[in-house]
């Protein structure tokens, strides 16, 4: 009857708005997350960076030979005194090491305290994947992995290589090796999750893991798309 097929038309319609209110308020939700996430990285970025081009950094990258360890103190004590004014950086940052080709010490800013092994530039250098992070500067290129200098426990982490040029030319002439928290994911997303939330993925690269008791767990199962619902979407950049 007409009575029956308005009733199930207003169903579908009541259905389908509750169905897109729901999808586009938990892409809103999603939004702040990556938000959040992508203002923790790129705070800690930021500081990395302008260590790379600190004039005092660069000056111990250049220095041969040094008689003295004048140039390695300035160079420390710039980058400490601005890794001390911004509190994140405790948390988001956990180790910190500048690096020159021409010489064999380092300078190290930050450091675990429970750090097993110790750090130097030929142990850094040996990284199995330091060349890979060497060519994408910047860039979260490996994903998470295990922190190398501990050999008693496990510390995840995020590698990040950024090289200090010459100020005159191209040419490398040290780096900056830098471990970043996963904490810097982990925290804004167990901010976003509720009790009744049960799996959360997220893409790094071409990697998936998995949120589990505050870590995040390397996933290796494909997931299948059941059906596109992107019509739903406020952002045409959304994939549902």
């Amino acid at each position: 009857s007409e009575l029956i097929s308005n009733a199930i038309n207003n169903h579908n319609i009541v259905s389908y708005n509750l169905q897109r209110n729901l999808i586009q308020t938990s892409e809103t939700r999603l939004s702040f997350l990556c938000s959040s996430i992508d203002s923790n990285i790129n705070d800690t970025k930021s500081y990395l960076r302008s260590c790379q081009i600190n004039s005092k950094v660069v000056d111990f990258a250049l220095e041969e030979n040094p008689q003295s360890n004048i140039i390695r103190r300035e160079a420390h004590d710039i980058v400490s005194e601005s890794y001390k004014a911004n509190v994140s950086l405790f948390t988001n940052l956990v180790r910190m090491v500048i690096i020159g080709n021409e010489r064999k010490d380092i300078v190290q800013v930050v450091e675990p305290t429970t750090s097993a092994s110790s750090v130097s530039k030929e142990s850094i250098l040996s990284l199995s994947y330091f060349a890979e992070l060497r060519t994408n500067n910047n860039d979260i290129s490996v994903g998470i992995t295990q922190d190398p200098f501990f050999s008693t426990k496990k510390i995840p982490m995020i590698p990040f290589v950024y090289p200090i040029h010459h100020p005159y030319n191209a040419d490398e002439i040290g780096y900056i090796f830098a471990e970043m928290s996963t904490s810097v994911i982990t925290e804004p997303i167990q901010n976003y999750l509720l009790e009744s939330d049960r799996r959360f993925y997220i893409h790094i690269k071409d990697l998936t893991y998995q949120y589990q008791d505050n870590s995040l767990v390397l996933r290796d199962t494909p997931f299948e798309v059941i059906d596109d619902l992107s019509e739903y979407a406020l952002n045409k950049d959304s994939s549902i």
